[in-house]
């Protein structure tokens, strides 16, 4: 496999941003600007022709099943020869380009790329997805557009030699659409979990799962109405998404309303300080690295957070930032950690962060534990990896991640134990969970005097 089809180090997932609860006052939202080149992760693959590929495309414009070859008459990429097809695309920001090709005779490869920069491969996948039911020798791929413009989507074979017929079934989603009804006493969720990320070996197994633990859990346990929990998966959990969903969706829970945000998916700990020069012990930023290959700062989700004006918010992620890596074969354990050397090649960061200013220049952010209406729930301490395991017998043997799963539990019991307390057992079902294969995570709450009230009050009916 040529270093144009994207093969990628071993990854982990990770990110507790105790720091991420912040407290600003008297400042306004606008967004910070960097410098160009502070901190970019650039992803250029090897010289080749400076032109390719010449000539127009077949445009795709709607739904779409296209039977084809690769064949001696077709382009041959110039990093490998391997034969391509090319389409065109008119992307809107926020569209979901979902893409799936099949074949019995090629191993089949998949990529998006913008038509400017044809030789950087945005997304890209070789073995069916994770979840898609072909062989692995199909492929699939989701990408969302992150802004308006013309891309490419290219159907490939791994190998040069390679010629035969495929299926392609392309379909373009509109963006993601919020409601913008302000409620003074409702409860407002996102639920954001990812395992499908760009490239295939940064893909995780369990965070999905997560997903639908929790919508189950709020909605039949504490009362949430369906249409007022927002999930975001894989590549809907874009940065454009969550932030759109963290202002408009969680922005409409008034002063007697709750707010919850709910993250399973990787983190990444940054090589310095891109947000606020807040005061944290080791000098750098982390972040949620999420399904396009941008990143949200701790520092961005505090500011969000302090922007909501819900009663009660709760903050729940299930990631790590230790700075190790683990993967392995599917039925082991995998720990939530990646670092920017496993993902270099797909890490793209923000031109600007949406983090408040004063007099243009970003200001020092007052972080304190708890603020008032705030409570932070993490799978791990600052050194810690989370955890996932491949099958739970309670999940009719799924992948899951451990503290989300203890979490589960806990808050699916009937009673009204005060927050503290259940927290307690969540601790305790996290390690009897890992004890058996030797590992340990220790889950972290911040939560002020709000500890002591119980569950069913701070997000209940």
């Amino acid at each position: 496999m040529s270093s144009w089809h994207g093969s990628r180090a071993p990854v982990a997932l990770c990110g507790l941003f105790a720091a991420c609860l912040l407290s600003l006052q008297g400042v306004s939202a606008s967004a910070v600007t960097l410098p160009e080149a502070k901190g970019r992760f650039p992803s250029r693959p090897p010289a080749a022709e400076a032109d390719w590929p010449a000539g127009k495309h077949p445009v795709i414009a709607k739904a779409v099943v296209i039977d084809g070859a690769l064949t001696d008459d077709d382009l041959s990429h110039p990093t490998d020869g391997s034969r391509v097809d090319i389409w065109q695309i008119e992307g809107k920001r926020g569209e979901l380009l979902l893409a799936e090709m099949r074949s019995g005779t090629l191993d089949s490869f998949l990529f998006v790329t913008t038509a400017a920069n044809p030789l950087h491969v945005l997304d890209g996948d070789g073995d069916g997805g994770p979840r898609v039911g072909a062989g692995e020798r199909d492929a699939a791929l989701a990408y969302e557009f992150p802004e308006d413009g013309t891309y490419l989507l290219i159907a490939n074979c791994r190998r040069e030699d390679e010629r035969g017929s495929y299926r392609l079934s392309v379909r373009i989603d509109p963006p993601l659409e919020i409601g913008e009804t302000r409620a003074k006493a409702c409860r407002f969720a996102v639920i954001a979990a990812i395992d499908d990320y760009p490239g295939r070996l940064q893909d995780l197994r369990g965070p999905t799962v997560d997903a639908e633990l929790m919508r189950a859990t709020l909605i039949q346990r504490y009362g949430f109405e369906e249409k007022n929990v927002l999930v975001l998966l894989d590549k809907r959990a874009s940065r454009y998404n969550l932030l759109r969903a963290m202002r408009e969706h969680l922005g409409r829970a008034g002063e007697d309303g709750v707010a919850v945000l709910y993250y399973s998916g990787h983190g990444v700990q940054l090589e310095e300080n891109l947000g606020i020069q807040d005061p944290e012990e080791n000098g750098v930023d982390e972040a949620l690295y999420l399904a396009d290959g941008q990143i949200l700062l701790d520092d961005e989700i505090g500011y969000l957070a302090s922007e909501l004006t819900a009663g009660s918010i709760l903050t729940v992620f299930d990631s790590c930032h230790s700075g190790g890596t683990n993967i392995g074969p599917a039925e082991q354990p995998l720990s939530k950690n990646v670092t920017t050397a496993d993902v270099k090649g797909f890490l793209r960061l923000p031109a600007r962060f949406d983090l408040p200013t004063e007099g243009g220049k970003a200001i020092t952010g007052d972080f304190v534990g708890a603020p008032e209406r705030q409570i932070f729930l993490a799978a791990a301490q600052a050194d810690e990896l989370a955890w996932t395991l491949p099958s739970w017998e309670q999940l009719d043997g799924r992948p899951a991640s451990v503290f989300t799963v203890a979490l589960w539990e806990e808050l699916s019991r009937e009673g009204n134990d005060s927050l503290e307390a259940a927290f307690e057992r969540i601790q305790e079902r996290t390690a009897d969970f890992l004890a058996p294969i030797n590992k340990f995570q220790e889950p972290a709450l911040l939560g002020g005097e709000r500890r002591s009230q119980p569950v069913a009050d701070l997000i209940g009916r």
